[in-house]
């Protein structure tokens, strides 16, 4: 292992802890090399333990704050044997030797106990791992013959793992009394939050060995109960939650996840109870909590709504349209008017997420609802006559799917799903001083003042899909960026000039902003900063703009091959859409037909549908990387527009590949996305904080005065001129010929007084004309460029 490790923050659940006497790195590198099945996770490493037959890696690997390396064996193997078993071994090794101070008995269903995890502090102050904490497994084998030996009480054996004792839930017998009308089961994450929850009355559980832990028996064990889940306030935690709430749903009767509020960094449900925390508010939190369902997958998670019916006179399955329609609405299906106040939308919204959805789709969602969902139950329901639903054994779930495939034209029609209610959605949407981000632990709150990860629970109104972020979100903080490769990306970029990397990140941070500000209503422009009459590229534009695509909803359009005239060039963008990304856009590319859009309501027209209009507020913003410089002139174009320059930094010869060692993005583990991800929320920071920021631009003017005139000119005039010097307007057209002759004795004087304009105008000048008689009464024209106040 060549690369630096450093894992604080990694678990130490660690019986068999040494400490070694050379340095952490070094030590760690030695001690991973020996190691079998070493890979990473969480903050740590995993591996297969030296000291027995290891087929499932269950030595964990990491850094401690006071000791270079913390191994700790889940099978029970103890610090001697492991050290035993590592050429790195040295008398200097000091063994781990805690107080206990708590023990937790797991107990099978008929209360027997099967093992301990016993919590073990060390409280000798001259230890270098004083204050740290340990959690460590006894079994309860009386008829062992190492019971109550090495430390161990009567009838205990070190290790749960190496003696095959079933990893059951805590409390399980207990558990095993919550059916469905018995009490809701707590699962939280640790031995003493379960006890909080027993001091207030309510049946808790929790699995041994913390988050990422879950297994099939404690699955089974909830098997018909009602289920809250609460995780604890980290990313391990949430995503600890979220995996048993989707492992519990298939068997359990109802499943709730609730994330407490105000719950400090890994706080839980003991330090929401030490804050003030009581059984009426958990209580309260509970009931408004959705439940879950796995009907993406064609489970009901509540009352069924039955659709179909027994034609008795046919005597063959028919569809009740009127019930077809509710039962799509209790999925979440309906419609919406957002792009138009005459033209709907189909959407379909679940915990809190609207997606957009097609008839093709919802034909997939029914389909998969009868053949996945009914075949469970022994026969099929009929609607109810009375109080109860009826059941058939002459028919069959997929009597129902041919009924429904008979009658696709009537029952899967846009007729009939225009009778789907409208859909009120009120979004969670970003405000002119606060950016949101939806990650899948929680949404990352921007302001001026930083940035902080939410609870989703504390999150009013609904998102659209595509704002989610598949990864959990990582607050980094506390920690400096130098070194993280996107910081550096961005640095190199713009030449390492710290005004044009403060310009680059305030365009980026406003690009993730969802706020459409008025009176801020401009195209990001990413261009090459040299200088060349030939077409190079490849300095990072296009990869930089691809960040985003990571962060926001964006649609990226083929800049070279965009064509304004087609009457359904922006079809592809939608409501949800936040950056349409014009990338490697060619010289031509007549910017000035983005004006309206950039500035006013964006209409769209759609193939085989109604032309609609997206509001300003709901419009996306633009962004466009180009090799040359996007031709405008006007105050229209400079009020519309804010260049950045690229350096030459990559090139060909020199990719951010060749640059790092690696691909971004591509290539990146989940330390580096947490890095960007926090590089990206300071951009967002950082607008908020300062608005849009400029820099001394270092070719962008002479590039489009040449653009604009033509080289000659832009060479001559910004070598010519000074500011405050007055010049004779015709020897300045005499002059310029002179310069170039014979290239320009058809240049008109009315031609080259447009080029002063447009050198004034470039270069932001003041220029001023005035008439004055000369000596021998001929009256001449005279003008100064000088400073813009």
């Amino acid at each position: 292992m060549s690369s630096k490790v450093s894992y604080r923050d990694a678990r130490r659940l660690l019986a068999g802890v040494g400490v070694m006497s050379s340095t952490p790195n070094s030590t760690l590198r030695a001690v991973l090399n020996e190691l079998d099945g070493v890979q990473e996770k969480n903050d740590g490493w995993v591996a297969q333990c030296p000291a027995h037959d290891d087929e499932k890696p269950s030595l964990s690997v990491s850094e401690g704050d006071s000791r270079p390396v913390v191994l700790y064996c889940h099978a029970g193997c103890s610090f001697g044997e492991v050290a035993d078993k590592l050429d790195t071994f040295s008398t200097d090794w000091k063994p781990w030797e805690g107080t206990e101070v708590a023990r937790y008995s797991y107990d099978s269903t008929s209360g027997d106990t099967l093992f301990d995890v016993v919590r073990y502090e060390m409280r000798d102050e001259e230890h270098p791992a004083c204050g740290d904490k340990q959690f460590m497994q006894q079994a309860c084998l009386p008829d062992h013959e190492d019971a109550g030996r090495k430390g161990c009480p009567e009838g205990y054996v070190w290790g749960r793992v190496k003696h095959d004792v079933d990893p059951v839930l805590y409390r399980l017998p207990k558990v095993a009394e919550a059916d469905t009308d018995g009490p809701t089961v707590f699962v939280v994450e640790g031995e003493k939050d379960v006890h909080t929850l027993e001091d207030w009355g309510l049946t808790a559980t929790t699995n041994p060995q913390g988050a990422g832990e879950w297994e099939s028996q404690h699955t089974e064990a909830l098997g018909g109960a009602h289920v809250v889940i609460l995780p604890d306030n980290d990313p391990q935690g949430r995503e600890h939650g979220r995996m048993v709430a989707q492992e519990v749903l298939p068997v359990a009767e109802s499943v709730r996840l609730v994330e407490l509020p105000d719950l400090p960094k890994k706080g839980d449900v003991t330090d929401w109870a030490s804050a003030g925390g009581t059984p009426e508010e958990l209580k309260k939190l509970v009931d408004n909590a959705p439940l879950m369902s796995l009907d993406e997958n064609g489970h009901d998670g509540g009352a069924k709504v039955i659709f179909w019916y027994v034609d008795e006179n046919e005597e063959k399955i028919k569809i009740d349209r009127s019930q077809f329609i509710r039962f799509l609405e209790k999925h979440g299906f309906g419609k919406t008017y957002i792009e138009s106040d005459l033209e709907s939308r189909l959407v379909r919204v679940k915990d809190s997420v609207v997606r957009l959805t097609s008839i093709e789709r919802i034909k997939d969602f029914t389909l998969r609802y009868i053949r996945e969902a009914l075949p469970e139950e022994r026969e099929l329901i009929l609607p109810s006559r009375g109080d109860q639903h009826r059941t058939t054994t002459d028919y069959e779930p997929e009597d129902v799917a041919d009924a429904l495939l008979r009658g696709a034209n009537v029952y899967f029609s846009s007729g009939l799903f225009e009778f789907l209610s409208p859909l009120d959605l009120d979004f969670h949407q970003d405000t002119a001083e606060s950016a949101f981000f939806y990650f899948e632990n929680g949404f990352v709150e921007v302001t001026a003042d930083g940035y902080e990860l939410r609870p989703y629970s504390e999150m009013n109104g609904v998102i659209w899909q595509d704002q989610i972020i598949d990864r959990p979100f990582r607050d980094l903080t506390d920690q400096k960026p130098a070194g993280w490769e996107w910081h550096e990306h961005l640095l190199n970029v713009t030449g390492r000039e710290k005004q044009r990397h403060n310009a680059l990140c305030t365009a980026l941070g406003y690009l993730q902003h969802g706020y459409k500000d008025p009176a801020v209503t401009k195209a990001i422009i990413l261009m090459d900063e040299k200088d060349t009459e030939v077409e190079e590229g490849r300095t990072g534009k296009s990869l930089t703009a691809k960040a985003l695509q990571h962060t926001c909803p964006t649609l990226r359009v083929d800049g070279r091959n965009f064509s304004f005239n087609s009457r359904f060039a922006f079809q592809e963008v939608g409501v949800d859409t936040q950056i349409v990304d014009f990338n490697d856009v060619r010289e031509e590319f007549p910017f000035e037909r983005l004006f309206s859009v950039i500035t006013d309501d964006f209409p769209i027209e759609r193939k085989g549908q109604d032309r609609v209009t997206i509001s300003f507020e709901d419009s996306p913003k633009f962004l466009l990387s180009t090799n040359y410089v996007i031709e405008g002139k006007g105050a229209s174009f400079e009020d519309r527009t804010h260049q950045i320059e690229f350096s030459d930094h990559y090139g060909p010869d020199h990719t951010p590949k060749d640059e790092f060692g690696r691909r971004l993005f591509d290539d990146w583990d989940e330390k580096e996305w947490a890095r960007f991800d926090n590089v990206m929320m300071a951009s967002v920071r950082q607008y908020l904080k300062n608005g849009l920021v400029g820099y001394q631009h270092v070719n962008v003017d002479y590039r489009r005065l040449k653009q604009q005139t033509c080289p000659d000119f832009a060479e001559w005039a910004t070598d010519f001129f000074e500011t405050g010097e007055e010049y004779e307007k015709e020897g300045l057209w005499r002059s310029f010929r002179e310069a170039y002759s014979p290239d320009y004795e058809d240049l008109s004087k009315s031609k080259f007084g447009h080029w002063l304009n447009d050198f004034a105008r470039v270069y932001e000048l003041d220029k001023k004309q005035r008439r004055r008689r000369k000596l021998n009464g001929d009256r001449k024209r005279y003008i100064t460029f000088g400073s813009r106040a």
